[in-house]
């Protein structure tokens, strides 16, 4: 049995590194847990990913795919992302985020219909919390922190907006009959979840990675048996 990821940077193990630079893990979540269950895995993750691109990808790699075998599915963070350079230009517009709520939601089932019918075990993942302080003032780095904090009205705002994605993810999760990988409320049950979370306040970090590669281990488990 294989077992494949497909998705963004943080199911990729992108993280911020302290010289300001994305790099990859080389302890990354998945691979150091499924390193653990000493199971194959294949990680067709990609930077900057949305659902609509992880259908593209799919189709074009489905052969690579070995029938009967799990796949862990993580997308929503980039598609609830908007362009902040114009919100910073413009903050009186209308602004959308790059895929719409109902639209990744399309995609997002869309995808995992596909891989059902293909022969495999899509597991739909959890989106990690944002820690929307840390986000806003990564953001504010490049861009006028005040133009963008009058749309967003408070910077809690984008944390609810991104949470509105995660339940999409769990409603279709549900309507599909598929267990879930729920690594939002793992983060969330911690006190200080923001410990785990990248300056940028999206990625996890290092520290953030291996805990969940420690408490995903008996969830995982239970998904495979």
């Amino acid at each position: 049995m294989a077992i494949y990821a497909l998705g963004d940077s943080i199911a990729k193990g992108v993280y911020l590194n302290k010289e300001g630079r994305y790099i990859v893990n080389k302890e990354a979540m998945l691979e150091k847990l499924f390193k653990k269950l000493e199971l194959e895995f294949r990680n067709y993750s990609v930077f900057g990913a949305t659902a609509d691109k992880g259908y593209e990808l799919f189709q074009r790699k489905k052969r690579l795919y070995l029938e009967d075998s799990f796949v862990f599915v993580l997308f929503g963070g980039n598609d609830c992302n908007f362009h902040w350079d114009e919100v910073a230009r413009d903050p009186r517009a209308i602004h959308q985020p790059l895929l719409s709520l109902d639209f990744f939601a399309q995609k997002y089932e869309s995808l995992l219909e596909d891989m059902k019918k293909s022969g495999l075990k899509p597991i739909p993942i959890t989106l990690p919390p944002l820690n929307h302080e840390a986000f806003f003032t990564f953001l504010s780095q490049n861009f006028s922190g005040s133009a963008i904090l009058s749309w967003l009205g408070e910077s809690k705002n984008i944390f609810l907006w991104q949470e509105n994605y995660d339940k999409k993810i769990r409603e279709i999760a549900e309507k599909l009959s598929l267990p879930l990988l729920d690594l939002r409320q793992i983060l969330l049950n911690e006190d200080h979840y923001s410990d785990y979370i990248c300056l940028d306040g999206m990625h996890l970090n290092p520290q953030g990675q291996s805990l969940l590669s420690e408490r995903l281990l008996q969830p995982i488990k239970s998904i495979l048996k």
